[in-house]
């Protein structure tokens, strides 16, 4: 199965995508928050994603951060869109790791198509929200 894992933020919305086999997160691309829905949605059809996986924004006490409001208000809209089930994951300092993470180091981390106006950095915390899911759950069930 395919996980699209989602790093949201006021500014940009990282997007990742899975292998086919569920096993490694790929950097896919960056999108607007206010079209990050619908654009979503169609990657979901288009990539026949089984499940996303969207950050849950806490702070160092493990309340929600301001941000958390739209993210919750994000996911709201992806379940009407979508049929696949849409879960959190803990989303802890990924952007920071994936700032620090030069390119090229990690293998189970692509690099995300290029845009003059976007950056790497949100495409690939959505890789490490992602990737930090699958080996949860690989880890979990065996």
């Amino acid at each position: 199965m395919r996980y699209l894992g989602i790093d949201y933020g006021t500014k940009r919305v990282g997007l990742a995508l899975s292998d086919e086999s569920g096993t490694l997160a790929f950097a896919h691309s960056i999108v607007s928050p206010s079209e990050a829905p619908a654009l979503i949605a169609a990657l979901v059809e288009t990539e026949e994603v089984g499940t996303i996986i969207i950050g849950k924004s806490l702070d160092l006490l493990g309340t929600p951060n301001p941000v958390q409001v739209k993210i919750a208000k994000c996911k709201e809209e992806l379940e009407k869109l979508v049929t696949v089930p849409v879960i959190y994951a803990p989303e802890f300092m990924t952007s920071a790791q994936a700032s620090r993470n030069p390119a090229g180091e990690s293998a189970r981390i692509a690099s995300p198509q290029k845009n003059k106006n976007m950056g790497p950095v949100d495409a690939s915390a959505a890789a490490l929200i992602l990737q930090g899911y699958i080996d949860r759950v690989k880890n979990t069930n065996g």
